[in-house]
């Protein structure tokens, strides 16, 4: 079975994608969202999409993350055994640099 999970963060920042978007314009919110959810689930099917994201491992000492892009938004996630576990989810013009320390980074699951 291949599935998607987010974690926390990745979940508020979809949730922050789509509030943000909402206020200029609710229909084109819901597109990103539903976009940015289609994107997450393709990258839980078809493993090895994207980029991967070397330049991390030195802080987070994680292996295998690997980025992709969908609209203006960049999907970081790893490979799992269930599909894929979705990291952050981050607007193209965000200093990702400051997301992958090791105090910013968790992979804690949704519930």
């Amino acid at each position: 079975m291949t599935e998607y999970k987010l974690t926390v963060r990745a979940d508020q920042d979809l949730e922050d994608a789509y509030e943000y978007l909402y206020k200029l314009n609710p229909d084109a919110a819901l597109k990103l969202l539903l976009a940015l959810k289609k994107r997450c689930a393709s990258l839980a099917t078809m493993p090895g999409q994207g980029k991967q994201r070397n330049e991390f491992n030195k802080f987070i000492k994680v292996g295998g993350l690997r980025s992709a892009a969908e609209h203006n938004y960049t999907i970081f996630y790893r490979q799992t055994n269930y599909g894929a576990l979705i990291i952050r989810i981050l607007h193209h013009s965000r200093d990702v640099d400051q997301f992958f320390t090791p105090d910013s980074y968790s992979e804690q699951i949704v519930e």
